[in-house]
């Protein structure tokens, strides 16, 4: 879920009325704070919370805005329990998905780098290994997709191509990078336990030296990672040989300040 701060194109997303299931994931997400879809142009969650009501220890139920939010969001449930929340949205119907296939997964690291440094207006910028896109039935190869919107193309064509050629990459036709972007995710199915990857946050300087490492000490291991305006990169890892029943252990990979400094990473909205 990305946010906006644009006034005229903001929606009120609220978790109250929702299935069960779906409730509760996203109850899962504003308790673990965390980033994802949209995080390259509007960071954690965090920074895209406006309110959640809480019920207390003591039973009471509270609603929270502002600053405290930061005592909330990513409390994993100490402070209490998340019933409802508003967050803030953007339309993503015009949007247009990106994506490039490397060799070598350092080449991927470092096209990835080069786009956020470079200042890329994507909204969205994320990879998969090669063993991830072997799980999702993609293209063979590293992977490196995105989403931007439309009228944003003048400036990401033309930095996606320089950043895929060169990385020793090839950027992939607009077809294959809609599929990427609708199977960018590890496969789960309908009747079985839902996937439950290992996590881990890291400084985009450190990515190179993490994936190699990664691939060389977990063989096999799928891995997705998402970049974040700030240069943060979530990496969630899965082992297709064994399914939701192998938890890859990330923990030593986890650059505990980084997650610090998210938890007070809650910014004013902007008008």
């Amino acid at each position: 879920m990305d946010g906006s701060r644009g006034a005229a194109a903001r929606e009120r997303y609220r978790t109250d009325g929702l299935p069960h299931e779906r409730a509760e994931v996203h109850r899962r997400w504003l308790a673990e704070n965390g980033l994802g879809v949209g995080s390259f142009e509007y960071g954690w969650l965090l920074q895209n919370v406006l309110s959640v009501e809480v019920v207390l220890a003591g039973g009471e139920r509270d609603l929270i805005e502002g600053e405290t939010l930061r005592h909330f969001v990513g409390s994993r449930g100490s402070m209490g329990f998340l019933v409802r929340a508003r967050l803030a949205t953007r339309p993503a119907a015009g949007d247009v998905p990106v994506g490039a296939v490397f060799r070598d997964v350092e080449d991927l690291a470092a096209a990835v780098l080069y786009l956020y440094r470079g200042g890329a207006p994507l909204w969205h910028l994320g990879f998969l290994n090669a063993a991830m896109t072997r799980a999702s039935g993609l293209e063979e190869g590293h992977v490196l997709f995105g989403a931007y919107p439309e009228e944003r193309a003048s400036w990401i064509e033309p930095a996606l191509k320089r950043a895929s050629e060169s990385h020793r990459g090839r950027v992939v036709p607009r077809a294959e990078a809609r599929r990427i972007w609708a199977q960018r995710f590890f496969p789960a199915f309908p009747l079985g336990p839902t996937p439950m990857p290992g996590r881990a946050f890291i400084r985009g300087a450190r990515l190179a030296p993490t994936l190699a490492e990664l691939e060389r000490e977990l063989v096999g291991v799928a891995i997705h990672g998402t970049l974040a305006r700030m240069g943060e990169v979530a990496l969630l890892a899965f082992d297709p040989a064994k399914g939701s029943a192998g938890l890859v252990d990330l923990s030593a990979t986890t650059d505990i300040e980084l997650v610090r400094l998210a938890g007070r990473s809650w910014m004013p909205e902007r008008r």
